[in-house]
Formats: C-alpha cells, sequence, structure tokens
C-alpha cells in the first residue's frame, strides 16, 4: 500500500484512511478492525472466509491509539479452533456457484490453484470484448456471493467465541434520529460521544459502524439509515481532488 505516488509531501505517522479507497479496487474484502480484540475475531472470519470464498482477504487496523501497543485478547481453545478451521486436506462443499462449475459438489478445503499438471493463464493481457466479459463474468460468479459468505463466516466465529460479528454494528440506533457513521478505532470514541449526547442533552444519537469495507454492505445501511433525520460519516482521509460529498 506505501508504494505508490504520494498524494502530499509526505506520509504521516497517523491513522489515516486514504489507501483505502485504492484497496477497495483490488477485488479482495477488508474489514475495519475497531480494536485489537475485534481484530483478532476479524482474523478468523478472515481464515474463514478467504476458504469459503477462495479469495484473499485484507484486515486493516489503525496504528493510532489502539493498533500500536501490546493489547491482550481472548482467544479460543485449539480444539475450538481445529473445529472451526478445520484441516487443509478436509473435502468441504463448494460454496459459490462458480466454484460448483470448477469442481463440483465437493472440493478441497485448500484446492491447488496453482497446478502444472493443469496449468491456467491468470493476468494476460486481453483485447477489449474479452476483458469486458471477464469483468461482468467476475461480478456475478465472484462478488455477489460475497456478502453472504462474510455473513456465513462472521456466523461461525462468533458461535465460537461467543462475540457477534457482523458486516456492520449498530450502537443506540433503536430510537436515534442522527447517526454517525464511522468505522476503525473511531467507533469506541463515536459511541462514548453518542452516549455523552443522550445523557446530558437528551439528543437521540445513534452509531453505526462499517465492520466491512468492501464490499459495500449497502442493504445494511439503506436498512439501518432509511427514515434517519440526518447522517453524519466519520472518516480519516482527505483525498485531493474530491469534493465536499
Amino acid at each position: 500500500l506505501a508504494a505508490r505516488t504520494l498524494p502530499r509531501q509526505g506520509r504521516g505517522a497517523g491513522a489515516g484512511h486514504d489507501d483505502l479507497s485504492w484497496l477497495s479496487r483490488c477485488g479482495a474484502p477488508v474489514f475495519m478492525a475497531r480494536d485489537a480484540q475485534h481484530g483478532a475475531d476479524l482474523s478468523l472470519a478472515a481464515r474463514r472466509l478467504a476458504e469459503l470464498a477462495l479469495t484473499p482477504v485484507v484486515i486493516l487496523h489503525d496504528a493510532q491509539p489502539d493498533g500500536a501497543g501490546v493489547r491482550a485478547v481472548g482467544w479460543p481453545s485449539p480444539a475450538a479452533l481445529r473445529k472451526l478451521l478445520g484441516a487443509p486436506r478436509d473435502q468441504v462443499a463448494a460454496a459459490t456457484p462458480g466454484q460448483l462449475a470448477l469442481y463440483g459438489a465437493q472440493r478441497p478445503r485448500l484446492p491447488a490453484l496453482l497446478d502444472l499438471d493443469r496449468p491456467t493463464t491468470s493476468g494476460a493481457v486481453l483485447d477489449p470484448a474479452a476483458d469486458a466479459r471477464g469483468q461482468v463474468a467476475a461480478a456475478v460468479w465472484h462478488d455477489e456471493p460475497l456478502s453472504a459468505l462474510v455473513d456465513r463466516a462472521c456466523a461461525d466465529v462468533a458461535e465460537v467465541t461467543g462475540r457477534r460479528l457482523a458486516r456492520v454494528s449498530t450502537h443506540g440506533m433503536e430510537r436515534a434520529k442522527w447517526v454517525l457513521v464511522a468505522s476503525g478505532t473511531l467507533l469506541p470514541l463515536a459511541e462514548a460521544v453518542a452516549d455523552a449526547l443522550r445523557a446530558t442533552r437528551r439528543l437521540p444519537v445513534g452509531v453505526l459502524g462499517l465492520t466491512l469495507a468492501h464490499p459495500l454492505p449497502d442493504d445494511q445501511l439503506v436498512a439501518q439509515l432509511r427514515g434517519r433525520a440526518a447522517v453524519a460519516v466519520l472518516e480519516r482521509t482527505a483525498l485531493l481532488g474530491d469534493g465536499d460529498p
């Protein structure tokens, strides 16, 4: 992520999210951790999702204020981890229509994507028509099933850890008229601000947390934000050339 043209005079030591907009274009699911424990739980969900979707998964954790120090986290027992993650040579059910077409009803948990006996081409330069067909096919066969697979992976991990994990989180949203939308380590601060505003000024403020940054959980965002009086998006980014949203 650091190997790209700098948009400013240099790179700060803080926890900006400028690179997130570039990372989201690579096609991999991107999780945002709110703290160390959340990041540990998301690492299990990312492993589960990577094996279900057969795609890399990225977890972002802000360096400030939480990610730069040593933190204590809870971890499932080795037996629980083995049950959750399984063995590499296990045969598992195909999780998507694309996998069903490629492997049949059953596939290895970790299939050999690079097989010298059955070579394939990846990353070749295509003519415009073939490239367009490939992009449409990727959206149908790869992108569309991702949200359901994220929900499945999060539910599997939550069952083992006892801690809820989902594409979005909510705090005080039941009767909220005004909503703060945030992600990463901004979330605990936003929740504390909302609690203070409700307690001291009786303002109906809630917080909607974005755990899955890509693909954007637009269905859940729409459901949670529908009918609210006002929405403020808090984000650590300042991309040059972008207008005021």
